[in-house]
């Protein structure tokens, strides 16, 4: 038996801390987290990460989920929800 990553990122929360997908309005977000010089020295992301690899980043992740991949999630707290 098969199976498949949901079609839809669920979105888990206790209403303190949310655990969802990437969206497009993430995409500043991941963009300045990765200017941590801490993120490149332990991870695969470029040492000089520019805007367009977070843009790319979080197209691809969506486009992946549409075919039942799985997903990359956002850890948010209630000031970054909107």
């Amino acid at each position: 038996m098969t199976s498949r990553w949901p079609a839809e990122s669920p979105v888990l929360s206790d209403g303190v801390v949310t655990l969802r997908g990437l969206v497009r309005d993430d995409v500043d977000a991941v963009f300045a987290a990765c200017q941590d010089p801490e993120i490149p020295r332990f991870t695969s992301v470029p040492s000089r990460y520019l805007r367009e690899h977070a843009e790319s980043f979080v197209n691809d992740l969506g486009a992946g989920v549409g075919r039942g991949e799985p997903s990359h999630m956002a850890t948010l707290t209630r000031e970054h929800l909107h």
